[in-house]
């Protein structure tokens, strides 16, 4: 049996609403030279039952026996691939159409570790569509020495957003590496897994063409759940990048994730503290919710210009 180029893989926890779209966005590929890996991790729905009613012979089916998270099912995935590359898709996303196509034809021509690409922001509340480009350079970033300063390349790297649907991996690389997905988390995991790559030093190549659809939903969050996953996650996090950039780089880039949650956690008293004890204060919005969104735009716009 031929050795297909991609392992695409999706983990499935209830998403019958969404499955099916993503699973056809997968098989709609220009490309076909691809395994998709679906990990079933004890859907109560029917999810599994929708991936099963594909009749299509790259697709295998991984059944947890117990409900594992996220991470857990994707490092279980990863060491069943197959593929040359490895590609991690949330399932409730969808790629567009010429994806692995335009994937495959970047990498044979530069046998990269990592491939980045542009995406499409769907705000399903807002029916809004909005494109994500961090405009790579791949000729600066391959000419880049640690540290990295705020003046570098490396910076829009860093700054490209650190999940991994838009991203395509080695699968040699990875393993080579030891990098795999902290089975402890089941948020912030890209992050975490992120990092690892970064300071492994990959070689980067990157894909003008949109490629992949993130779907905004309207999720809730529990607060003391996420302060639990970002004390385990930004340890790791923040040893992995440290030697690699100023200090002033991971101080700005922290300070704009936690301000983040920290609005979409109307800035609970114990995440405030742990982003001051991350990042300086002075980079931290106070917690004035009348003007919270207007100092966290000013922020964000004066930050990504420096």
């Amino acid at each position: 049996m031929k050795t297909p180029f991609f392992t695409i893989v999706v983990t499935v926890y209830n998403k019958e609403k969404y499955i099916k779209q993503c699973i056809q966005s997968v098989l709609n590929q220009t490309c076909d030279d691809f395994e998709l890996v679906v990990i079933d991790d004890c859907s109560q729905d029917n999810s599994i039952k929708i991936v099963e009613e594909f009749d299509d012979k790259r697709i295998k089916i991984i059944k947890n026996i117990k409900n594992e998270g996220v991470s857990s099912s994707r490092n279980t995935a990863l060491k069943f691939a197959q593929g040359k590359y490895i590609y991690f898709v949330d399932c409730d996303d969808e790629l567009r159409q010429t994806l692995l196509l335009d994937a495959k034809k970047e990498l044979l021509k530069d046998e990269a570790s990592v491939l980045i690409f542009p995406y499409n922001i769907y705000f399903e509340q807002k029916k809004r569509l909005k494109t994500i480009s961090s405009k790579l350079n791949i000729s600066q970033i391959k000419k880049l020495k640690k540290p990295f300063s705020f003046k570098t390349a490396k910076l829009q790297l860093l700054r490209c957003n650190y999940e991994v649907w838009n991203k395509i991996f080695s699968v040699e690389f990875l393993l080579n590496n030891n990098i795999t997905f902290n089975d402890k988390l089941f948020f912030c995991e890209d992050f975490e897994f992120y990092s690892k790559v970064l300071k492994a030093m990959p070689n980067f190549t990157y894909l003008k063409k949109v490629g992949y659809v993130y779907h905004v939903q309207k999720r809730e969050y529990r607060p003391d759940d996420i302060l639990r996953q970002f004390e385990i996650a930004f340890d790791t996090i923040v040893k992995n990048l440290e030697e690699m950039y100023d200090k002033n780089v991971l101080d700005n880039y922290f300070a704009y994730i936690l301000n983040y949650w920290l609005m979409k956690t109307n800035y609970d008293k114990n995440i405030y503290e742990f982003a001051c004890r991350i990042c300086p204060k002075k980079l931290i919005v106070e917690p004035d919710l009348t003007s919270a969104k207007l100092k966290y735009y000013l922020f964000y716009t004066i930050s990504s210009l420096l």
